[in-house]
């Protein structure tokens, strides 16, 4: 259902970013993901790039920590020790990870990696919007969409363009998933992000290539390492 659902959005666009499905491991085993699929257009044929990324790890840790601090009466030093162990967790990650609170949407916590891409200091940041502060104006909408999203279902993906202070405008690939208390109440937002800049770069040149072979005006054939043929140009 998945895959007819991805074609049908793929027969009507270039690229769909940020398709969200569960996939299964060698091992048997289920995790969830983000797909982004281009088409690379050619004069007789077309060739679908998808790349996967697997969020899934991120989300759980969270979610387990919080859950834990909840069912457990925990003495201050053990709260203080969670809590560290959580921010450094958080700081050692890559991607940008931003907390805030479900129902105002102001910064509850957020890592060192969003403090050295956005270039606010943790004052700044904490006055801050996560919706309207930090993405450019023509992506608010859609920024506002994914947390309403985040809010009904549980879970959201959105491809923004975050605008730090000194106005670089960077493209970031973010997954929200939502954390309830132990009532079931909304309570935080965690909102992941990760830098496309390199990703989209790669694709630009991979269709930039693919391209000047089309142009070679000699026949060119690619294999695959079983001798399969994946590619030919239309010479």
């Amino acid at each position: 259902e998945q895959r007819d659902d991805l074609l049908r959005q793929l027969s009507t666009s270039d690229s769909v970013n940020n398709y969200g499905v569960k996939l299964k491991h060698k091992n048997g085993s289920y995790f969830f993901a983000n797909m982004n699929v281009s088409v690379v257009y050619r004069e007789d044929q077309q060739v679908i790039l998808a790349m996967i990324e697997d969020v899934t790890e991120q989300i759980r840790l969270y979610e387990q920590l919080q859950q834990e601090i909840a069912e457990r009466e925990l003495t201050q030093h053990e709260l203080e020790s969670q809590l560290a162990l959580i921010d450094g967790l958080l700081d050692a990650t890559v991607e940008t990870i931003e907390i805030f609170d479900a129902n105002t949407l102001e910064y509850i916590k957020w890592n060192k990696t969003f403090n050295r891409i956005i270039g606010y200091s943790d004052e700044e940041i904490a006055a801050l919007s996560p919706v309207t502060d930090v993405i450019i104006e023509a992506d608010v909408p859609r920024a506002e969409a994914a947390v309403e999203e985040v809010l009904r279902t549980g879970q959201a993906s959105a491809s923004l363009i975050l605008l730090s202070k000194d106005g670089t405008r960077i493209p970031f690939e973010y997954t929200g998933a939502l954390i309830r208390d132990a009532e079931g109440n909304p309570l935080h937002i965690i909102a992941i992000g990760r830098d496309i800049t390199e990703r989209l770069q790669a694709e630009e040149q991979l269709r930039f290539e693919a391209h000047m072979l089309d142009a070679v005006e000699q026949a060119v054939i690619v294999t695959d390492v079983e001798g399969y043929v994946v590619y030919w140009n239309p010479f």
